[in-house]
């Protein structure tokens, strides 16, 4: 994320960004590296967020190093430094960083940012509104990770990520020779 930015190690936000990605990594293997391989296998990590959304749910808490980890992302991904994510901002941190395709994160940000959702007794997400503040970042980060409702802003741009790997996938195996000529054969 730090070079996505193009932080050179002389900026605050580099070591703030290095220090995250740490303790992050460190409570991974804490609490989710069950065999203690310091390696994160699908089971370790669906169980590590789900025991994550449970806490959530019970305490509305939010750990720190979520709240680090939120906050470094909306600096990485506020381009201008204006405070706000806008659409630009949104569209290329996901197709750049996540490699995701233009289309499906145009669609998901319009639907994040168009979509009349209150989603908590603060923070709305307003019909027009077109920019995304730390606040309403904050509660869609949390929202894709601990909310069961599908329409929820968080989980928009859940599917926006798995729609988008998907395509990506799909695509990437039309251009594969290996997987051409495997199905050729079929």
């Amino acid at each position: 994320m730090v070079e996505a930015k193009g932080l050179s190690p002389d900026h605050p936000m580099y070591d703030r960004a290095s220090y995250m990605k740490l303790n992050m990594l460190t409570i991974l293997w804490l609490l989710a590296d069950e065999d203690q391989n310091k390696s994160i296998n699908l089971s370790e990590w669906c169980i590590f967020w789900d025991n994550f959304a449970v806490q959530y749910n019970k305490q509305n808490y939010t750990p720190f190093w979520y709240k680090e980890f939120m906050a470094v992302t909306f600096f990485i991904m506020d381009k201008n430094g204006d405070e706000l994510i806008d659409a630009s901002d949104f569209v290329s941190y996901y197709c750049e960083t996540h490699k995701l395709p233009l289309e499906i994160v145009k669609t998901a940000y319009k639907k994040i940012t168009s979509d009349r959702y209150n989603v908590s007794n603060t923070i709305s997400f307003r019909d027009g509104e077109s920019e995304i503040n730390l606040d309403m970042f904050q509660e869609m980060m949390l929202g894709f990770t601990v909310s069961k409702d599908m329409g929820h802003p968080g989980n928009i741009l859940g599917e926006m990520m798995v729609n988008g790997r998907l395509e990506r996938m799909a695509k990437n195996m039309k251009d594969d020779p290996f997987w051409m000529s495997k199905m050729r054969h079929q």
